[in-house]
This record gives C-alpha cells, sequence and structure tokens, in this order.
C-alpha cells in the first residue's frame, strides 16, 4: 500500500506540470492542423469535377499492413458541391 500510495502521491504533486505538457502537446497539434494545406486541388472520383470544399481537417494515424504508424497525418474531408458526395484525403 505504502508503494501505491507514494506513487499516487508523486503523481499528485506533479501534476500541473503534466497539465502543461498535455496542454503544449494539444496546441502543437491545433496548430499542425490549422497549418495543413493540400498541396493540389484534387478531382472527383464520382463526377470528375473540381471546386472540392474542406468541411474538416483532423489527425489520423495511417494504417498500413495491418500495423498503425506512429506519425500522425492530416486527413482532409473534402465535399464535392457538383454531386453532394464527401471524399477523404
Amino acid at each position: 500500500m505504502q508503494s501505491v500510495g507514494m506513487e499516487l502521491l508523486n503523481r499528485y504533486e506533479n501534476r500541473d506540470d503534466s497539465i502543461d505538457e498535455w496542454i503544449s502537446n494539444d496546441e502543437l497539434r491545433d496548430k499542425r492542423i490549422s497549418n495543413a494545406r493540400l498541396t493540389k486541388e484534387p478531382n472527383r472520383q464520382h463526377c470528375n469535377k473540381n471546386g472540392l470544399r474542406i468541411i474538416d481537417k483532423s489527425l489520423t494515424h495511417r494504417r498500413v499492413n495491418g500495423v498503425y504508424n506512429i506519425h500522425e497525418e492530416v486527413l482532409f474531408t473534402l465535399h464535392c458541391p457538383h454531386c453532394d458526395k464527401n471524399n477523404a484525403f
């Protein structure tokens, strides 16, 4: 019980540092998302037209051969006003 109690006490004493670290990491991720840009405008796969609109950007892990990559990538969700469908890039 004493070892568990000491661990809890240490976590309690270092809570402000942990919270600051979490906030800093979240701010970096938010900045990465807001700065992300498409290198070129993709054509719509269904109607083959341009004019897609970005409706969402988020960070995600890519899965390759059943294993998730440790690096997060920005996932763009685009909406086509012509055929009213969404695509993810």
